[in-house]
Formats: structure tokens, C-alpha cells, sequence
């Protein structure tokens, strides 16, 4: 009869925490989901400055809002120009020169 009187608070222990770990979980698929979404929202049509020179179909460094990104260019981009990012690739922005 000991035993069984320790089953009920040890299984209600058990669902409460496994609820709370699964609310977790959901949060945190929710939050790495909305942040994959809202970085090329964050940065499409952004300006910025190249802090690296970057050669057509090459790979260079560019400042944008605030944060430094991988780019890519179609075109030649000198350091120091502005530039505008017309597209992102994983966590590569892709610019093009501000004319």
C-alpha cells in the first residue's frame, strides 16, 4: 500500500515536467523558425558599406545594419562603396553596387 501511495504524486511529478519540457521545445522550434524567416526580411533591400573589396562571382565582407556579412556580387565592388543587398543565401548576402 506504500508504494502505491507514492505512484499517484510520482506520475502527476512526471506529466507536469514532461509538459514543460515539451512547451520548450515548441517555444524554441517557433523561435529558431521566426529567426530564419525575419534575417533575409531584416536585410532585403538594406544598405551598406563593403569593408572588403569583392570580385564578380567572389566573396568579400560588407556592414549591414550593424552586423558584418558574408557577400557575394555579380559585379566588382571596390572597399569602402555602398552597397544593397538584392538577395540572401543562407547567411551570404548577396549586393549589388548603389548607383
Amino acid at each position: 500500500m506504500d508504494i502505491l501511495s507514492y505512484a499517484v504524486p510520482i506520475l502527476a511529478f512526471t506529466g507536469v515536467v514532461s509538459g514543460v519540457i515539451l512547451v520548450v521545445i515548441i517555444k524554441a522550434a517557433e523561435a529558431i523558425r521566426m529567426k530564419k524567416l525575419t534575417i533575409r526580411d531584416k536585410l532585403m533591400g538594406k544598405e551598406g558599406i563593403a569593408k572588403t573589396s569583392i570580385k564578380p562571382g567572389g566573396t568579400g565582407v560588407v556592414h549591414v545594419e550593424g552586423e558584418d556579412w558574408t557577400a557575394t556580387s555579380s559585379e566588382s565592388i571596390d572597399r569602402g562603396s555602398r552597397v544593397k543587398v538584392i538577395d540572401v543565401e543562407g547567411l551570404t548576402v548577396i549586393v549589388e553596387k548603389v548607383k
